[in-house]
């Protein structure tokens, strides 16, 4: 499979008495994304097929946007994968340019992980791209999730949450009724002070 991670940009708290939702900046909640692709042969066409599946993850403990986060999150990507995808056994993981992505500690950490899960699921290869002036799936899915977000706060009084201000309350809001098709919720936190530790020993 094909994975691909970005950053959303920070996402602000919501009220359902708010006109519009489409606030951003730098602070508030920070909200990862991974964009799954894969192929799956199908028996009547004989030819494969693609698939595609999302996974959110907000950070519960901080927004801060560093390799450290970013070595939680794709751990915990790797076992939501072995646990509702387990016939995903390599993947080539994906991202743009963003320092958070080019740390020499995540090609490290990839190294860790891959000897920690290389019986369920192994990360081939990582792969940067440039960082791209137009939209990309991950982009495309974040305004999906925003006006499915918007759809919540406009049931407000049927799911008796009148604000989104808190990771959890996010990570509610996006599973709500089932959430959005084919599309998993996480929400994370990271223990930075074990990382930072490891980080020092290397």
């Amino acid at each position: 499979g094909l994975l691909v991670m970005d950053f959303k940009m920070k996402f602000d708290p919501i009220s359902a008495r708010e006109s519009t939702i489409e606030h951003y900046g730098k602070r508030g909640i920070s909200w990862h994304g991974f964009c799954l692709m894969y192929y799956l042969y199908d028996n009547e066409t004989k030819e494969p097929i693609r698939y595609s599946a999302y996974l959110d993850q907000i950070l519960s403990d901080g927004n801060k946007q560093d390799t450290h986060c970013v070595v939680s999150l794709l751990e915990a990507a790797l076992n939501q994968i072995i646990h509702d995808l387990p016939f995903i056994n390599s993947v080539t993981l994906q991202s743009d340019n963003a320092r958070c992505y080019g740390n020499h500690f995540l090609m490290i950490a990839i190294s860790i992980l891959n000897e920690l899960y290389h019986r369920d699921l192994f990360i081939s290869a990582f792969v940067h791209t440039e960082t791209q002036d137009g939209k990309t799936l991950l982009d495309a899915h974040f305004a999906r999730c925003m006006r499915f977000l918007s759809h919540f706060m406009n049931t407000w009084t049927r799911n008796k949450i009148t604000r989104i201000n808190t990771p959890r309350g996010l990570g509610f809001a996006l599973a709500w009724n089932g959430g959005m098709c084919n599309v998993m919720v996480q929400v994370v936190r990271t223990d930075k002070l074990q990382l930072i530790a490891l980080e020092n020993k290397l």
